[in-house]
């Protein structure tokens, strides 16, 4: 009895270990086709071990950004396959969110821990579930953005009519129904967002989306292509806020 079990160990690992293999001359090829999206040419994949799972990842720079792309196929039945995109930001981002495209009755997939979003905006409010996450951070996390010892209820209350303005923009709108309705993206959240250890160098904070069970024509360069324009633009637009120092008058507010 004992030959055979050996026999049988022995042709699984086998298999696991071509599973693994082909997994891997797979994913490069797919960032490779990506490869024309970036600055440069990405760096090396890092590969996903055989046994523990991960993500294959693949990092370059876009538009002078740090950018990651990272897949994550199931190892198990109820697990769903994962295709995250990181782009850097240079500066801390004036608010932390994450935004899920509601469903049947306004459902979402995944809650997020944190405080609903209400807007005022019908559409955006109809359509996506914004939660804001800067209460999980910790206290410190303005002071890491100003600098300040304390943080001031009026600083706070500043941020929060940043936030809702900054989300009742046409523009804003329209890049998220752009994101969510037609390329695909399934989560998205103003920080670097990540289930391991990464360097993104140049980096404070960013933002990331992911697409779950994604199809191939979701992870063409066009459509990936796209979804980088759209991140981009979302940093700027939310980066400019950092440029008003608290306390000033715009015409936003």
């Amino acid at each position: 009895m004992w030959p055979y079990d050996l026999v049988f160990l022995v042709a699984g690992l086998f298999v696991l270990l071509m599973v693994w293999y082909l997994r891997g001359r797979r994913h490069s090829a797919l960032f490779a086709q990506l490869g024309p999206l970036l600055d440069v040419h990405p760096g090396e994949m890092q590969v996903a071990g055989p046994i523990r799972g991960g993500e294959y990842r693949v990092q370059g720079c876009y538009r002078g950004r740090d950018v990651l792309f990272a897949l994550k196929e199931p190892d198990r039945g109820p697990e769903a396959s994962r295709f995250r995109m990181v782009l850097g930001s240079a500066t801390n981002m004036p608010f932390l969110i994450s935004v899920q495209k509601r469903m049947l009755l306004g459902l979402v997939s995944q809650v997020q821990r944190g405080r609903a979003v209400k807007t005022g905006d019908e559409n955006m409010d109809r359509s996506f579930y914004v939660t804001e996450l800067t209460a999980l951070t910790g206290a410190d996390f303005f002071q890491k953005v100003f600098g300040g010892a304390k943080t001031s209820i009026d600083l706070e209350d500043h941020l929060q009519k940043r936030l809702t303005r900054w989300l009742r923009l046409p523009e804003t709108l329209a890049r998220f129904e752009t994101l969510f309705n037609s390329c695909g993206v399934d989560y998205l959240t103003t920080r670097i967002e990540y289930p391991g250890t990464i360097e993104l160098p140049a980096s404070k904070s960013g933002l990331t989306v992911v697409l779950r069970r994604y199809s191939k024509r979701q992870l063409r360069a066009e459509n990936v292509g796209r979804i980088l324009g759209e991140m981009e633009a979302l940093l700027r637009s939310a980066e400019s806020l950092l440029e008003l120092a608290p306390g000033t008058s715009s015409s936003t507010d």
